[in-house]
Order: structure tokens, then sequence, then C-alpha cells
């Protein structure tokens, strides 16, 4: 991401490892320093739920969410947010 102004990231269901959330509340790292967007993809609401706190105590606010059913018929829900730091 070194350079990156827009970084996107889709987790598996358990969300963000935790080497990269650290990386994404790290603002002074030289790979996250210059992303100003992070697209965040989830497919596991619960660690969404979970880590947009911390991605907020670390300068990232949402700037827009949406929810998306890509498998007509389930129950389940893709999220999308857009943050901004």
């Amino acid at each position: 991401a070194a350079g990156a102004d827009v970084l996107i990231v889709d987790p598996p269901r358990k969300g963000l490892d935790a080497e990269v959330m650290a990386l994404l509340c790290a603002d002074a790292d030289e790979r996250v320093s210059s992303v100003r967007t992070l697209v965040y993809v989830s497919c596991g609401f619960e660690a969404l739920r979970r880590e947009l706190p911390l991605l907020a105590d670390a300068g990232w606010s949402i700037d827009a969410s949406e929810g998306h059913v890509l498998f007509p018929g389930s129950d389940h829900l893709e999220t999308l947010v857009i943050l901004e730091r």
C-alpha cells in the first residue's frame, strides 16, 4: 500500500488479522501513511462491529456504509463501509 491513497480490505468472516488491524491503526507506518480512504467489505458483521470502534479510535471515520444482498434467498448481508482519515 506504500504510496496508495485508497486501500480495499475484504477479510474473512473472522475479520482482519491482528497484524493488518495494527497496521491500519498506526498512522506513522510508511506502508499506510499515505492511505486516506479505506474501503472495508465485510461478510462478517460481528467482526465489523468489533473492528469499527478500533479504527475510529485510530482516527478513521465512517463516510458511508451500505448493505448488499449478494446471495438471493439467503439471510446473508455483505456490508460495505467507506472510512476516511
